[in-house]
């Protein structure tokens, strides 16, 4: 049987579960007995919702008092996890992703953190994306902070990612989010969040098999890369803000780590 919309779960940790999405929270839903009309329920803890709107909450293993009554069964009171149709009703203006179906919220970014972001898209998105081959070695789509869908319960917003274009043919421009894995993936590391995307994204990353990962530190003037081996990552190397490197995936061209942070105060 359906549920209808308008069906509200008394969930302990989450009040409000959009009926449509029962399955996601761990919901069972009812059967009709096609004789009396009722719903029964197999097991559990159920809510009836009768025509009127009212719920009462009645036993496993029973029947609603009226007929045609919806009734939905719920588990262990597991909460909702949280979908992309959430992540685009926030406002625009505020930067969060979805981690394991939890909304996740940053502040906005440090001057030194876009100062960094953009400096990579400079000597990377060039030579690698945006010239198209003209001037480095193309191949690639490098796109700055866009939705990327991992899993169906987590939407990620990387500083930059990059896609080969091999299994990227061209990204949908003008839909998000994007749903191919990344094969590279570069974090620029806040104070408020540095280990939250040391750890937390980091493993998140492995586990859905992107490629590459660096991380830039501000704060540090380093940059540290990482390589995705039997699963797990192996780090290429860190380096300080005086090398000059050629990492991969993008060892086709040879870059100064000092152009990724602003200007030390007495140069």
């Amino acid at each position: 049987m359906s549920v209808d919309p308008w069906a509200v779960l008394a969930l302990a940790a989450e009040p409000v579960v959009d009926p449509w999405h029962a399955e996601s929270v761990g919901v069972r839903r009812a059967t009709m007995d096609g004789n009396s009309g009722f719903l029964h329920a197999s097991r559990g803890s159920a809510l009836c919702f009768h025509s009127d709107r009212k719920a009462s909450r009645i036993p496993s293993d029973s029947a609603c008092a009226m007929p045609h009554a919806n009734l939905v069964l719920m588990s262990d009171a597991a909460p909702r996890l949280a979908t992309y149709d959430d992540l685009l009703a926030l406002p625009e203006d505020v930067r969060a992703e979805i981690l394991d179906g939890q909304i996740v919220t940053a502040p906005s970014p440090l001057p030194e953190h876009n100062w960094a972001t953009d400096a990579l898209t400079h000597l990377i998105s060039w030579p690698f994306s945006h010239g198209h081959g003209r001037g480095g070695p193309g191949g690639w789509w490098i796109i700055s902070e866009v939705d990327v869908q991992l899993t169906a319960n987590s939407v990620v917003r990387p500083d930059l990612a990059g896609w080969r274009r091999e299994r990227l043919a061209e990204p949908s421009w003008g839909t998000r989010p994007i749903r191919v894995i990344p094969d590279w993936i570069c974090e620029v590391l806040s104070p408020s969040n540095a280990a939250h995307d040391r750890v937390t994204k980091a493993d998140l990353y492995s586990s859905q098999g992107v490629g590459y990962l660096w991380l830039v530190n501000p704060a540090e003037r380093v940059l540290e890369a990482f390589k995705l081996t039997d699963g797990l990552w192996l780090r290429i190397g860190s380096y300080r803000d005086a090398a000059t490197v050629r990492i991969p995936p993008f060892d086709g061209i040879e870059f100064d780590v000092g152009l990724l942070f602003p200007p030390l105060s007495d140069d």
